[in-house]
């Protein structure tokens, strides 16, 4: 298998913690590369990253552009050298344990949300010893262990099979021993649901996200993620809160909650607020229900670029061939056309694998 010699570069902001190296197109070629590939990196140690046209100004034949993470995982610096090739042998992580750094005093503990963890790192290409970025969650004195969107670091400290490994869907995710914050959080449901009845416990939930204090529904979006389809409405309407917070957990727990949450979702692409049908569409995108590629593609032409920018996002993620020839006119936009490109190219290689 060919190999070259690169210069570590950074890359740009935007592509920070996504597990993507950016490459010359000659280079690419040259090693056989097409975009997507997971490729393996070999610096101080060994990682493995997804392969994407470098098409910048500024690009060269000689460097690989890559972020933090992957310079951590690499053991590598800017300026310093890696050997990249094209990944042999990568197989579906069947379990992955993830740990975190010991601890100091002045650090606080929190738990994890398996469900989230697997959203975040879907489809990355992950070696033991690699380290990853995950939103962490915090204590709320009523709900349990809640997101907060604070960041930390977390190591793979184990991947079966060995060798570089891909996330999937079916990937078993194990946590240190304490529970998850998902396993937490059902548990304060379920002791609130038999202390005074399911009914009563969604009523006052569907509640809370209507409190005047912000951090009650923040927290109370978080919590109707684990009740199920009855949640559904409210948090459709929560989409529209004030605060982006409250939106933000309102479109993870419609995005826990799946199936039942589509067709709304769906209804939600004709609200008026940009904001609105943004989330609608980045939930759309991670629930990846067949039904929403026709209303996904007729936001590719949406009058605010972001929503038509997440609008490829989410077709590219839900692979599905009917998004092709409108992904390649939505190439011609000026402002989601690298994003439709990058897309494209998923679902192109996606097909591709499924093909063979």
């Amino acid at each position: 298998m060919e190999t070259k010699q690169l210069i570590v570069a950074s890359t740009e902001l935007a592509l920070a913690g996504r597990g993507i190296a950016r490459i010359h197109p000659d280079t690419m070629r040259s090693l056989q590369l097409i975009p997507g590939d997971i490729i393996e990196i070999k610096g101080k140690k060994r990682t493995a990253a997804k392969a994407w046209r470098d098409e910048s100004p500024e690009r060269s034949q000689n460097t690989v552009k890559i972020d933090g993470l992957i310079r951590t995982n690499a053991g590598v610096c800017i300026g310093e050298n890696v050997i990249i090739k094209k990944a042999e042998g990568v197989k579906t992580a069947e379990k992955i344990v993830l740990d975190r750094p010991e601890l100091g005093s002045n650090i606080e503990e929190v738990p994890i949300d398996v469900k989230s963890i697997k959203w975040q790192i879907a489809k990355r290409p992950i070696v033991k010893g690699d380290v990853i970025q995950v939103m962490s969650t915090t204590n709320h004195p009523y709900f349990g262990y809640l997101g907060t969107g604070k960041v930390i670091a977390m190591i793979a400290t184990q991947t079966e099979p060995e060798g570089i490994t891909v996330i999937r869907e079916n990937t078993e995710i194990i946590l240190p021993a304490e529970k998850s914050t998902i396993e937490a959080l059902n548990i304060k449901i379920s002791m609130l649901q038999t202390e005074i009845g399911a009914e009563r416990a969604i009523e006052l939930l569907i509640q809370a996200i209507k409190d005047k204090d912000k951090n009650v529904r923040i927290n109370a979006a978080e919590a109707l993620g684990n009740i199920g389809e009855p949640a559904v409405e409210p948090l459709i309407q929560a989409l529209k809160d004030e605060d982006f917070n409250v939106q933000v957990n309102a479109a993870r727990a419609l995005g826990i909650i799946g199936e039942p949450a589509v067709e709304p979702l769906i209804q939600a692409l004709k609200d008026e607020d940009w904001v609105d049908r943004y989330l609608a569409i980045w939930t759309l995108g991670n629930i990846g229900d067949e039904r929403a590629i026709e209303p996904l593609i007729q936001a590719l032409k949406d009058k605010e670029g972001m929503v038509r920018t997440y609008a490829a996002q989410a077709l590219g993620n839900i692979g599905d061939e009917r998004a092709i020839e409108p992904l390649i006119q939505a190439m011609k936009d000026e402002y989601a056309g690298k994003v439709a490109k990058e897309a494209l190219e998923e679902i192109e290689k996606e097909l591709r694998d499924n093909f063979f």
